[in-house]
């Protein structure tokens, strides 16, 4: 498909706000509450490039710049997406940006904070300039175009599902003055039939929230998520239910004030100090009260989500539903809302955050420049670097001779209780390790996923970790409710009450699992490692987690996957087809290897 002038439509997205960070912490001041310092719009940088529709490569700044949740102007994966599509500047038709504050300039500059704000950060204009500054080469007649930003979130949720019809739910913490935006797709098109503005805000509220128990807003949400299962959601309900409105057409949240111009968020800590429990310093004692108030939260936003989703249903009347926004990564939030009943699809992308809004972008200027394109995407998010070295790679102590030897010979170590980092093929796009960049280990004990927090990825014990699932075996292991997608770790699903027992590691606290079911077709290397462990310890299942160390982006080369293996608790690493092992671990890998070679390898 090209455009009405005969060339190539070639459109690039770009998410993220450079300098908001920093803005912030300029106004309050360095020493302020770093959680204050956290509250802010345009984290989750990325960039994109769609080709005739087709989304071809994308990619996240932080996997460059290894500082996790980085929001400023995405130079190095703007310039891999171009190398890795073969593409020059002079090829470009368009590039677009994940929000539009055209409109709200002369609001505003009626204070000194909002002129500020929109001078140095917000104002549609900069991104051509950071654009120029970047790759001063660029077309002078290319200009960086802004797309609503529920409008991205919206088209990259549609166009990842495959459905020409379904409702759109958009719930995040902030567009440009929305919080919520419900959408009708019609035949391609998205309609927007509601939205709610900022004191609607479920995330921010979720945000606060998380600080007020002592994590980080915009980076720990998932911790609260996580801590949720450990507490009694009864203790805390009635005062956190105040703190959500929920009524027929409407959700408000009263608790979103500011005491100044600086938008502080003191007096809702000082609420939710009176009505609930002290605020949590980072550095104290996690307590039974901070769990059940995670709970009634956690509780509090499922009950809001699937009010939310019932609206869509009755505003769109579709029985399919795409859920995005950041909102949407809170998986037990989705999970309850699939087990409505009420829809026969339930879908999440595998990026429902801001950094999925920059393919939303490039998709948005597709379709500006030829309005008939069919617009697509893989049906999994492998679309970044390839784990390169940038040296003279270690000696390995085995180099597998086809992906069939590597599974077998692997999935015997992970037998013998190994935990194995895994780094094969594009870069996963999007929070979830998906098996580009993940660490396998056994679900079969309680002690291995105990171990692979506290000592592999030295994070708190309360949270769970999640299973990697051959796609066929997922019902025998799993209730799963019809019509919801489980591909990209996006909900969670019971597991079987008989089978709980056998796959401890990968069962939360409340009988639950965040599961990614695993087609052979879409990622064959990891379905043949799934199968061979399937057929040495009868589990068609892996622990799946991201490989990456504390406080660090997923790793995304091939040195970066050996520094973490030498400096973390790694027992094993797959890069491509070249394996190391601890010396712990290499009589099992010597053994595996004779075994194999005396035809004891499965197919």
């Amino acid at each position: 498909m090209t455009s009405d002038r005969g060339r190539h439509v070639v459109a690039l997205g770009i998410s993220g706000l450079n300098g908001a960070g920093r803005f912030r912490s300029k106004w309050l001041g360095e020493t302020s509450d770093p959680a204050e310092l956290r509250i802010y719009q345009g984290q989750d940088a990325a960039a994109a490039v769609v080709i005739d529709g087709s989304l071809v490569a994308a990619a996240q700044l932080e996997r460059f710049s290894g500082r996790k949740f980085d929001g400023d102007f995405p130079a190095e994966p703007l310039q891999w997406c171009l190398e890795d599509a073969g593409l020059q500047w002079e090829d470009v038709t368009a590039i677009g940006h994940n929000f539009d504050f055209t409109g709200l300039g002369p609001m505003m500059r009626s204070t000194s904070l909002g002129a500020a704000l929109y001078d140095s950060v917000y104002a549609p204009g900069l991104q051509t300039d950071w654009l120029r500054a970047a790759f001063p080469l660029s077309p002078e007649s290319l200009h960086v175009s802004p797309v609503a930003h529920h409008r991205a979130h919206a088209l990259f949720g549609a166009v990842a599902s495959g459905l020409d019809e379904a409702g759109v739910l958009v719930v995040d913490g902030m567009g440009e003055a929305q919080a919520i935006s419900i959408y009708r797709l019609h035949e391609g098109a998205l309609h927007r039939v509601a939205a709610f503005g900022p004191r609607s805000s479920l995330g921010l509220w979720y945000s606060l929230i998380t600080a007020h128990l002592g994590f980080l807003p915009n980076c720990d949400e998932y911790k609260v998520m996580g801590l949720a299962p450990w507490g009694d959601p009864d203790r805390f309900a009635s005062a956190v239910t105040q703190t959500v409105t929920i009524r027929n057409a409407d959700l408000s949240v009263p608790l979103l004030s500011w005491t100044d111009g600086n938008q502080l968020y003191t007096d809702s800590f000082a609420w939710l100090a009176t009505n609930t429990v002290p605020r949590r310093g980072a550095d104290e004692e996690l307590t039974q009260a901070h769990a059940d108030l995670a709970a009634a939260a956690q509780v509090r936003l499922s009950q809001a989500l699937v009010h939310l989703a019932q609206m869509t249903e009755r505003m769109t009347g579709s029985s399919r539903l795409v859920v995005c926004g950041g909102v949407a990564l809170n998986c037990a939030a989705i999970g309850d809302v699939a087990r409505l009943g009420l829809f026969d699809t339930v879908y999440v992308p595998p990026a429902p955050g801001d950094d999925g809004t920059a393919i939303g972008a490039a998709y948005a200027l597709t379709l500006a420049s030829a309005p008939s394109v069919k617009l697509t995407m893989p049906a999994l998010p492998y679309l970044g670097p390839q784990p390169i070295w940038s040296r003279r790679p270690p000696t390995p102590d085995w180099v597998a001779p086809d992906v069939a030897a590597l599974a077998s010979t692997m999935a015997r170590i992970l037998a013998a209780d190994a935990v194995v980092g895994w780094a094969r093929g594009p870069l996963e796009f999007g929070p979830r390790a998906l098996g580009g960049r993940s660490i396998f280990a056994s679900p079969a004990r309680t002690e291995m996923r105990d171990r692979v927090n506290a000592i592999v990825k030295e994070r708190e014990a309360f949270r769970p970790l999640a299973p990697a699932v051959r796609a066929e075996d997922v019902d025998a292991w799993f209730d799963v409710p019809p019509g919801l997608n489980i591909r990209h770790m996006t909900a969670t699903v019971p597991a079987r009450a008989d089978q709980r027992a056998r796959i401890a590691a990968v069962v939360h606290r409340d009988g639950t699992s965040r599961i990614q079911a695993v087609h052979r077709a879409e990622a064959e290397d990891v379905w043949m490692l799934l199968s061979a462990f399937a057929r040495e310890t009868g589990l068609p299942m892996l622990l799946n987690t991201s490989l990456n160390g504390r406080g660090q982006p997923m790793v995304r080369s091939a040195d970066q996957a050996y520094e973490l293996f030498e400096q973390s608790s790694l027992d094993a690493l797959v890069v491509e087809n070249q394996v190391w092992v601890t010396p712990r671990f290499r009589r099992v890998l010597e053994g595996a290897l004779e075994v194999d070679s005396a035809g004891g390898s499965g197919g």
